[in-house]
């Protein structure tokens, strides 16, 4: 195929000019200086406009060059096979820049197939080159340019709706201009209800939405039975270990249904922070309350210290009706129950409890007057006032006893320890220590001396000395008793006794020994 002559106008007119004799070649490129309709695809048609003709299928049907002697061109026009064949525009290296599907009007952008998920498809690299007017870092592959720019959905089935910016915030719009249904204000808050929010997300109704299961301001949901919903709250330095959170869940995991308060319980709110579970607070539907439990069994079931009201030291203040206080640092709780609110000469009027960091134990009233307290070392009560009593006291005080009956007999001046008579017992204060056996006597024809002592933790205390002169027939009892006080440990009791110029013995016909110690 000839090349096009490369001779501009005039150059060749400057061939057939008067008295002058062209050639073959003048000819031949006079000739290759125009375009031809069979040579060059064109397709001219009476009273129709000038057509392009695409000479081979794989050949472009138009090329633009931005040089005439460039060897390829900087952009080609293409079409597809079929008889409804895609419009294709391609850039210097062949990729295909927009298609334009002839069956479907779908475009592409980008893109070599078309549009395959809507009218128009734009594909191409992140980021793509950045608009000069733009203050994003990166560019994208659709830009919307103007004062306020506006992305419309007309003609839909359920209305027509529009992207829009201006005033420095995107609205998301339905018709007919309802505009604060969602809002992003340009400074990271969103709003829902508002073109003005004043966190990170505002949701704002005029009336409000009471809650129903079909209803709420702000829904949560789970599909799954015993899941969960849940807010949660954290901060981004610690968050793996604290974090707060609202949690609902349908069916509550800690019931074992045996508890017949709660085994007809089925959900579960609970509030918390995760890393201390005892703090949870839960809610029932059967409106019980649970600090420190996801089981309460009361409306109000705490599990661990409660402190109820407010406290103060200041007389002038006043106090709630009901007030429990504990003060760790100081090592005291403290109560009070009032039944008014007048302050009168004594001071607030009411009754209450103390406990202090001995663990001493008071019931006060009026103007902080002690009626009864119990010290929380000794056990030692104290009583303001009389005392009446309507019934039986019983000594609550534990003590210890030995007793025995079996005769024995002593011949040593050795002290030794009278067998049976030794006993143990834990003592923190007042003890009283008993003895006493019958039927002592010495052997018959002899006058014998005997000696008796008490022991505590090895530590003579009391001692009696007994001398039988009637050569045996002497029968009498032997007792020692003693009081003390003694430090908080387990303490050791014994009898010993002696016997001198003969033998001794106790509990002849059929007499008893004991020991007896008795805490006060």
């Amino acid at each position: 195929m000839p090349r096009p002559t490369t001779k501009s106008r005039q150059e060749l007119r400057s061939r057939f000019v008067r008295n002058a004799i062209p050639t073959e070649m003048d000819f031949a490129d006079l000739i290759n200086a125009g375009l031809n309709q069979a040579d060059d695809g064109l397709l001219k048609l009476p009273d129709q406009p000038l057509g392009l003709v695409r000479q081979k299928a794989d050949q472009p049907v138009l090329r633009f060059f931005a040089d005439p002697a460039a060897e390829a061109a900087a952009w080609q026009v293409q079409m597809g096979a079929g008889d409804k064949p895609d419009f294709r525009l391609a850039g210097p290296d062949g990729r295909l820049a927009l298609v334009l599907d002839g069956a479907t009007g779908q475009l592409g952008i980008g893109t070599a197939s078309g549009s395959a998920g809507g009218k128009v498809t734009v594909q191409g690299p992140f980021p793509s080159p950045r608009d000069p007017d733009s203050g994003l870092t990166n560019g994208g592959l659709v830009a919307l340019k103007g004062l306020s720019p506006q992305l419309d959905f007309i003609d839909t089935e359920h209305g027509d709706w529009a992207i829009h910016v201006n005033e420095g915030r995107l609205y998301f719009i339905r018709q007919p201009w309802e505009h604060e249904d969602l809002v992003l204000d340009g400074n990271g808050k969103v709003g829902i209800g508002t073109k003005s929010p004043d966190g990170k997300l505002n949701i704002l109704e005029l009336t409000g939405t009471p809650a129903s299961a079909m209803a709420g301001t702000l829904m949560l949901d789970h599909f799954n039975a015993g899941g969960a919903s849940s807010i949660v709250f954290r901060s981004r330095v610690n968050y793996s270990s604290d974090f707060g959170f609202i949690e609902f869940r349908d069916k509550n995991p800690d019931l074992t249904g045996e508890d017949p308060l709660v085994k007809f319980e089925s959900a579960l709110m609970t509030i918390g922070i995760q890393n201390d579970a005892q703090d949870h607070i839960a809610l029932m539907p059967s409106g019980n309350v649970g600090i420190g439990t996801t089981t309460p069994r009361f409306k109000l079931d705490v599990n661990g210290s409660t402190r109820l009201g407010g406290f103060t030291t200041e007389e002038k203040d006043e106090w709630p009706l009901l007030v429990w206080c504990r003060e760790p640092d100081k090592g005291w709780d403290e109560g009070l129950i009032k039944h008014g609110k007048q302050r009168g000469f004594f001071g607030r009027s009411g009754y209450g409890v103390h406990l202090d960091p001995t663990r001493s134990f008071g019931l006060f009233s009026t103007g902080w007057n002690t009626l009864f307290e119990v010290e929380g070392g000794t056990g030692n009560a104290s009583l303001k006032g009389g005392l009446t009593i309507g019934g039986q006291i019983t000594c609550a005080h534990p003590r210890v006893q030995a007793v025995a009956s079996d005769s024995i007999r002593i011949a040593t001046d050795a002290w030794t320890d009278m067998p049976g008579m030794v006993v143990d017992l834990l003592v923190d204060g007042p003890v009283l220590i008993l003895f006493k056996t019958g039927g002592v006597q010495a052997s018959p024809g002899r006058n014998v001396r005997g000696r008796f002592r008490l022991l505590i933790d090895g530590a003579q205390k009391a001692f009696t000395l007994q001398e039988f002169h009637n050569e045996g027939w002497e029968l009498r009892d032997v007792s020692l008793f003693w009081l003390d006080t003694m430090g908080p440990k387990t303490h050791n009791f014994r009898i010993q006794w002696r016997a001198e110029l003969g033998t001794l013995g106790a509990c002849w016909f059929n007499d008893t020994r004991s020991l007896i110690v008795i805490r006060l």
